[in-house]
């Protein structure tokens, strides 16, 4: 049971959790962030859904597909080797027995049992050698339903192809079974010596799926259990210890550790306390406001939730007249970042010249991502444009662990002559 159950509890141990609560106090930290500023930036009013080609190719995975073709392979082959098992106790001269049904075939080089279905060579029939001792362990395997066991353990076999513990565990078990045989013949009383005999003279190293027959790669564990002295209280206690170990096992593997915060201390800047929402002034608490209703919650493509900041139209003007309010100890974390950023858009960024070797080179999109006024495009729309249609670009090379990378491996933002009378400046002092 222990070595049937090991697969199946190991594939849902890591989908359950115990979650075990831990009370820490945490010092809070103020966080400064600093955003490298690139010249010239581009800025869209809004947030740009990513652009989805009409015409794009539908990615396949392919590591999915290797693991159903060799599965399926593996299915096929079991199949065949039932078929070819049942056709073989269709054609054998069958033998009536109490119970199970002993089939005499040619197709058989040694002994062995599948399913309630025992198969002997016509040669080893003939001679007769032992072949009591040999029927009686066949028997204790289909009495005992090791058959049920070996049909779990190839379809586990054939789901988890690719772990090399399964097939440890299978092997693991066609032994059990064989010693679980061997101590049924014991029981009965066969001489010790003339069954080990039997067992090299019936072994063989070839091993049709899904039966139980002589291996001879087990022979020599078997002998050593034939040997030792069975001793119900160490077996007791080893049966203890791996339950213990299997609960102990889960347990790691399933506890989900949660950090709750028991006691906050305020944090301190270099020279001075950080406020509490009362103490700040009132455009403090406006801009905070302003911020968090400006932040949404995206998906990102991970499936992850992420903060994302929305630049609606006539926010910078209202966050730049609210930061330069505040004294300069409140200018910290989120309010700084916005608010700095809205003072840069105070200057307006002269405009940039494109040459038409440049729409050219834009594109190839294999190397080129191209987004116009904050949205993306496909590159073929360029061939409609003349370099006079744009005030402002900006390019820039896209890190490895960027999104797109692979796709392409620059990033062109162009920007009209509109969308750059609209966007700078976006704070209008003499208003």
């Amino acid at each position: 049971m222990v070595l049937l159950l090991t697969i199946p509890l190991s594939a849902i141990a890591p989908l359950l959790s115990v979650p075990i609560e831990i009370g820490y106090s945490i010092e809070p930290v103020e966080n400064f962030i600093y955003v490298e500023q690139t010249q010239n930036p581009i800025l869209s009013d809004q947030i740009s859904e990513p652009f989805t080609p009409k015409t794009g190719t539908t990615d396949i995975n392919w590591v999915f597909l290797s693991y159903l073709l060799i599965a399926l392979i593996l299915l096929v082959s079991k199949s065949h080797s039932i078929i070819t098992l049942l056709r073989w106790r269709n054609q054998g001269e069958k033998l009536t027995v109490d119970g199970p049904h002993i089939i005499i075939s040619d197709m058989a080089i040694t002994p062995f049992s599948f399913l309630n279905t025992i198969f002997i060579s016509i040669k080893d029939y003939e001679k007769g050698n032992d072949l009591g001792v040999i029927v009686s362990h066949e028997m204790a395997h289909i009495s005992q339903r090791h058959y049920l066991d070996l049909f779990i353990l190839e379809f586990l076999t054939i789901i988890f192809w690719f772990n090399p513990i399964c097939y440890l565990i299978k092997y693991q078990a066609q032994v059990n079974h064989e010693y679980l045989a061997d101590q049924t013949i014991l029981e009965k009383n066969y001489d010790i010596n003339q069954y080990k005999r039997t067992l090299f003279e019936f072994s063989t190293s070839s091993l049709i799926p899904l039966t139980s027959p002589i291996i001879s790669s087990t022979l020599k564990l078997r002998i050593t259990m034939l040997n030792k002295i069975q001793n119900n209280n160490s077996k007791n206690w080893s049966i203890l210890a791996s339950c213990l170990l299997g609960i102990l096992t889960w347990g790691v593997f399933t506890l989900d550790l949660q950090a709750q915060e028991v006691k906050a201390t305020p944090a301190k800047t270099v020279s001075q306390e950080i406020k509490s929402t009362e103490q700040l002034s009132k455009a403090a608490q406006e801009l905070d406001k302003l911020i968090e209703d400006a932040t949404v919650i995206k998906t990102n493509s991970k499936g992850e939730e992420v903060r994302q900041f929305w630049n609606r139209e006539g926010l910078q003007l209202q966050i730049y007249n609210l930061y330069t309010q505040l004294p300069e100890s409140e200018k910290t974390g989120n309010r700084k970042l916005h608010g700095e950023n809205a003072i840069r858009l105070t200057t307006i960024p002269e405009k940039k010249t494109i040459t038409s070797d440049q729409l050219q080179l834009w594109l190839d999109d294999t190397q080129y991502g191209v987004w116009l006024d904050g949205k993306r495009i496909e590159n073929s729309l360029l061939l409609d444009m003349k370099p006079d249609d744009f005030a402002m670009f900006y390019s820039s090379k896209l890190e490895k662990n960027a999104k797109n990378y692979g796709k392409h491996y620059y990033q062109v933002n162009l920007m009209t002559h509109a969308s750059f009378e609209k966007t700078f400046p976006l704070l209008k002092i003499d208003e």
